[in-house]
């Protein structure tokens, strides 16, 4: 997204400033929202009921009123057919109180969002009919309902249409129809709420029956509530009555407002609170088919039932957001697979979506790809959909050529609903895309108020911002941009982890910021940033930033963890948070893999305790490291024989080097997470195991054990260990295999990935392959950040001909969907490697086995030459003799076949070096060394070989039938 600053002219400037006496700072914002005459600037600063015009002046009003009060002379019942929105259930509220404490006799109604859909519906109108009502009137629906208000005058119905939504060509045969926006109404002001027409018919009849004007204000708590909801333009008239609704509802008689606002903590509340926080609980009512029961809250004068309107509200609201949840993340999905963002207006669609959200929904993806969106449900008796738009881009106008598709069509030029038959779904979407649409210039402008730094943030400041409020549509919170600002901390949170919350700096200044929905703006950055642009709003008198958009300048960061936007490990994370709590340490977790992967990531950036994975070898501990490279650069520790240096990040450790250096170890970190329990239980005879779990067993306040199998005998063991089993999520991968051992060259037609184990196999077979199929796409863990996520990115949206890829990637190849056949290239030195290969989510995919038995064998040589034994030991010590120079020692090493290369050879004389060897001035002397001594190394060699020999080469050597059983039987331990 662009960002740009916004121009002021200078005499402008400097005519508002000499004209009002207010500072540049005020003057720009004014400026900016089109405000330069002094007139004009001193109304908008200073909103009063002046402000509010004659409601005769509205086409019809005088006939309304008419209507009204001939049918309290003649006590007829008057139904007021509200909406199940806020703007509605506010709006039939306001008419309802205010007629019946003057002395009508009234009913009313909330339609059903999901069982009746919008606006009138004749069937209800004949019920309420049959009980005695002789007038209608609509509030925030009705303007475009022509065949049922035929339908209601038939019945002997008088009509009022009380309405604000656009008209079409032709109104309804309505008694009166009042409408701003009648193509013939000359009202001066059209951007009034359906509460705000509401408010100008009571105003109406309290003016006939010469009542004082509190009679009529005192329904403004309402009227704001349900303008702000609706997003009407906030300008003119709205200014006061929002205004001085915000006022009286800090201080409202209605105990179900009242408790819902200190239900929210929200003592003083202001545009914003309500936009974001009051309404969204309010329309969870409507969203789930009970608007009734957000009625009930807004007028209800009795305590105990608020308080128990206000828990169900809750309840509802939670209920939404777990379903719009759903939904969102199938929509982008869908958007991401099928590329549907190239197309001018997006549309998705779903089965039986629930249609109370798909608003919401429409609006996030709108916000999300700065494109029109529409979302569709599909049901058995129809679709329905809803659509929202970018500034720019009216609806209404787009969609005129496509009425033919719609039984049900109305709305805003930003924001429309209808409803289609089954049968026209495909071809209005093929109508939509085929069909040459005017929607201007798309490309994404972030328009900035003013440049500011953190330290011009003051009291003085956040008093001239109040003077701009109410702040929304038409009169938008002011941007700012920071540029260089300091992330000190970072934490996400929410549904799907969209939102965060930072402490951020600059210059000695420091602010606690959020952002809300702005997760995915970090998809190709880092976590912990040191330095980025952010642009931000500033609310409240103890002013909290919140970000609205943000870029992060790769050159200005330090390493860190990227944030979880990939929606396989935000559903993950969105589950362990149900199960997960304090403390952890003293359990056993038994995951999946996937979810044993998304805990650590979960541990990893929660956590704010120093945490070391200890796992039994290198094997074991590099298969995790390089599953969390997906999500975080290489900002753990990974410590070992060769990397022996302990620091103050999180550390993945095997299990040698935490004994060779427990007291360091145990002063260093706080809590210790044994990595994959069944492994260390099944090798419980060795030594270093045994002391390990004499360790964990009298600490267990600071360890927990995850594992990924479960065999039988795992819950004693634990048991044993003082770790009590806490939660079991066993989910079986669906998968075939395919034996075509050495046939790696036939697998290249039929395959669409390649799995290496060896990085170097996999850079050998792309220099191969690379000139021949030009659509490879690359993913290794020896690629930087940014190369792996964009990788990835082109993985999730594109789908390539050929993925060449390293194992231990959490998955990678299961993006490629149903049916894929993946080719496991070289030996693994892991089961796991090919564990994680496959999906866990029901979809069938194909490993087909090309590695050899010899492939197997020269792995186990590999890992002999990596952990050099003592037999080997002595016998380089003998052929050597006792003194050396270092060059011809290592050249010596490589040529006799005990390390393959030079970095082998180092390997090895670092392990004399252990022993007891010495280096002095070129020379390396061998007369010391002791091959009984101490050596972490070939410590951790002997775990690996026999690690490899119990849990690797015996499966692999059985071929398919031995690996399937073991990957896919939970009590089978690898």
């Amino acid at each position: 997204m662009r960002w740009v600053v916004k121009r002021v002219n200078q005499n402008d400037l400097e005519r508002l400033v000499s004209s009002l006496g207010i500072n540049e700072f005020t003057a720009r914002l004014l400026i900016n929202r089109g405000i330069k005459d002094p007139e004009e600037a001193i109304r908008f600063l200073a909103p009063s009921k002046d402000d509010l015009r004659d409601p005769f002046l509205l086409k019809d009003m005088d006939r309304a009123v008419q209507i009204l009060l001939r049918a309290r002379e003649q006590s007829e019942t008057v139904l007021v057919y509200g909406d199940y929105d806020v703007d509605g259930i506010t709006g039939a509220a306001v008419l309802k109180e205010f007629l019946e404490k003057h002395g009508w006799r009234v009913m009313h109604y909330i339609p059903k969002r999901i069982d009746e859909g919008y606006g009138l519906q004749p069937q209800v109108l004949e019920v309420f009919r049959k009980e005695g009502a002789k007038v209608l009137v609509t509030v925030d629906c009705g303007v475009t309902a022509i065949d049922a208000v035929q339908i209601a005058k038939t019945m002997g119905y008088n009509v009022v249409i009380s309405d604000h939504h656009e008209t079409t060509e032709v109104l309804p045969l309505a008694d009166a129809v009042l409408d701003p926006k009648r193509k013939d109404d000359e009202y001066p002001f059209k951007d009034l709420a359906g509460v705000g027409v509401a408010f100008k018919l009571i105003s109406a009849v309290a003016s006939r029956l010469s009542l004082d004007e509190e009679e009529v204000f005192r329904y403004l708590d309402l009227v704001a509530l349900g303008t702000v909801a609706d997003m009407v333009k906030l300008i003119d008239e709205n200014r006061f009555i929002v205004r001085e609704g915000l006022e009286r509802m800090r201080k409202t008689d209605r105990p179900g407002l009242a408790m819902l606002l200190s239900r929210l903590q929200i003592a003083d509340p202001d545009s914003r609170d309500i936009g974001f926080r009051v309404a969204p609980k309010i329309n969870a009512a409507g969203r789930l088919d009970a608007a009734h029961d957000a009625f009930d809250l807004l007028t209800t004068r009795d305590p105990t039932f608020a308080s128990q309107l206000i828990d169900v509200l809750f309840e509802y609201n939670a209920t939404r957001q777990e379903i719009e949840s759903q939904i969102f993340e199938k929509a982008v999905e869908q958007i991401e697979r099928g590329n549907l963002d190239k197309h001018p207006i997006i549309v998705v669609r779903g089965r039986d979506w629930h249609v109370g959200v798909i608003g919401i929904v429409a609006a996030r993806l709108c916000h999300r790809y700065n494109k029109p969106v529409i979302v569709i449900s599909e049901g058995d008796e129809g679709a329905r959909a809803s659509a929202r738009s970018v500034s720019g881009v009216n609806l209404i106008d787009v969609l005129q050529p496509f009425l033919e598709y719609f039984e049900e069509f109305g709305g805003h030029p930003l924001a429309v609903g209808f409803s289609l038959e089954p049968e026209c779904v495909d071809r209005f979407i093929e109508a939509l895309r085929s069909y040459d649409i005017p929607l201007g210039d798309q490309s994404a402008v972030l328009e900035v108020d003013a440049i500011l730094r953190l330290e011009d943030i003051n009291e003085d400041l956040i008093r001239e911002l109040q003077r701009l409020e109410p702040f929304g549509h038409g009169n938008p919170e002011p941007l700012f941009l920071c540029e260089g600002v300091k992330i000190e901390a970072a934490k996400l949170f929410g549904q799907n982890q969209s939102n965060v919350r930072l402490i951020v700096s600059s210059n000695g200044k420091r602010f606690e910021a959020t952002g809300f929905g702005v997760g995915h703006l970090f998809e190709m950055s880092l976590y912990e940033p040191t330095g980025m642009d952010v642009v931000f709003t500033i609310r409240g008198r103890v002013p909290t930033l919140y970000v609205v958009d943000a870029e992060v300048n790769e050159k200005k960061l330090s390493l860190g963890r990227v944030t979880p936007q990939e929606p396989e490990l935000r559903h993950r994370l969105n589950q362990l948070e149900q199960i997960l709590s304090e403390p952890l340490t003293g359990n056993l977790f038994v995951f999946d893999l996937r979810m044993r992967n998304a805990f650590f990531y979960w541990l990893f950036t929660t956590s704010k305790r120093r945490c070391a994975v200890i796992s039994l070898n290198n094997v074991l501990s590099t298969q995790l490291y390089h599953t969390l490279l997906r999500y975080f650069d290489r900002s753990i520790a990974y410590l070992n024989s060769l990397n022996q240096q302990v620091k103050n990040n999180d550390a993945l450790m095997t299990l040698s080097f935490f004994l060779a250096n427990l007291d360091t170890v145990l002063k260093k970190y706080d809590l210790f997470i044994i990595n994959e329990l069944a492994v260390f239980g099944e090798l419980r005879d060795e030594p270093e195991i045994l002391s390990f779990f004499d360790v964990a067993s009298r600490m267990s306040d600071r360890f927990l054990a995850v594992s990924v199998k479960r065999p039988d005998w795992l819950y004693d063991l634990a048991m044993a260990l003082n770790l009590s089993p806490t939660y079991e999520r066993l989910c079986r991968p669906t998968y075939g295999l395919l034996d075509s051992a050495g046939q790696i060259e036939e697998a290249l037609s039929e395959s669409n990935c390649f799995l290496f184990s060896d990085n170097k196999n996999l850079a050998r077979f792309y220099r191969n392959i690379s000139g021949a199929n030009q659509s490879v796409v690359v993913y290794s863990h020896s690629m930087k950040l940014s190369q792996r996520l964009s990788a990835l990115s082109v993985i999730r949206k594109k789908k390539p001909k050929l993925l060449l890829s390293s194992t231990n990637t959490d998955g990678i190849p299961s993006l490629l969907g149903e049916e894929a056949q993946i080719t496991v290239s070289d030996s693994p030195l892991t089961l796991f490697e090919l564990l994680d290969a496959v999906s866990f989510d029901g979809t069938f995919q194909i490993l087909n086995l090309t590695f050899s038995r010899d492939d197997v064998v020269k792995r186990k040589l590999e890992i002999e030459e990596l952990f050099p034994d003592v037999s080997s030991i002595e016998r380089i010590v003998r052929e050597v003799g006792p003194t050396a120079r270092i060059t011809e020692f290592l050249d010596f090493l490589v040529e006799r076949g005990y390390a393959r290369n030079g970095s082998y050879a180092k390997i090895m004389l670092r392990v004399l070096e252990e022993l007891g060897a010495r280096q002095q001035n070129g020379n390396l002397d061998l007369s010391g060394v002791n091959t009984q001594g101490k050596s972490l190394r070939i410590n951790e060699g002997r775990l690996e070989r026999r690690y490899f020999e119990q849990f690797v080469e015996r499966f692999l050597f059985q071929r398919a039938k031995g690996i399937y059983r073991a990957l896919s039987n939970p009590r089978v331990v690898i």
